[in-house]
């Protein structure tokens, strides 16, 4: 702890106070999120059209991003809840 204008500042890095286990998950969290949004940008470049576009969206969050479900809603002004889900 350094005192730096009165006030107590710790300059410790916030790696040093998490155990290797929580450092590992969280590497591994944003390297899966980092591949998904990867693969997500390669596809959009590919992709022509939203039928084909939203369905491979949503194979890619579940199957690298290991999300349990993906599902897209598509704003809709006649729904009653604002939302109609993409078939």
């Amino acid at each position: 702890m350094t005192k730096i204008a009165g006030t107590f500042v710790d300059q410790e890095a916030p790696e040093a106070r998490t155990s290797q286990p929580e450092q590992t998950g969280y590497h591994n969290h944003a390297n899966r999120l980092y591949a998904v949004l990867s693969a997500v940008n390669r596809t959009i470049i590919r992709k022509l059209g939203r039928d084909e576009l939203l369905p491979e969206i949503c194979r890619i969050l579940v199957e690298v991003g290991e999300f349990r479900l993906a599902r897209v809603g598509i704003p809709d002004a006649l729904a009653r809840s604002g939302r109609t889900p993409w078939p």
